[in-house]
């Protein structure tokens, strides 16, 4: 998982770049601060499914546009990266559930 990460984690550098922003007004725009980005973009396991629809946003696009595959196809990437917003998705239901002591029945 972590190699997939980093490389959504360039991508979204790449667009940063290709826009001419600097990761301080990139954080500006979405609301948040260079550190808050900076840590996200770093320490990508805090990297959560709402972070990634939010940087998104910043650049106009959808989460599921951010990462750009061939029309109509569906290939191994994109379907790695569904993987990872199910991963993502599927830990952050566990901290919620163990934060809050909920058991499955």
């Amino acid at each position: 998982m972590d190699e997939l990460m980093n490389e959504i984690i360039e991508i979204i550098e790449k667009k940063i770049r290709e826009r001419g922003w600097t990761k301080k007004q990139f954080a500006e725009k979405i609301g948040k601060s260079q550190g808050w980005l900076n840590n996200k973009l770093k320490e990508h396991r805090k990297l959560t499914v709402d972070d990634m629809e939010l940087i998104a946003k910043g650049f106009g696009e959808s989460l599921a546009n951010l990462f750009p595959t061939p029309q109509n196809q569906i290939d191994a990437r994109e379907m790695t990266i569904l993987d990872l917003i199910r991963h993502v998705c599927k830990a952050e239901i566990e901290v919620y559930l163990d934060k809050n002591k909920i058991t499955g029945g």
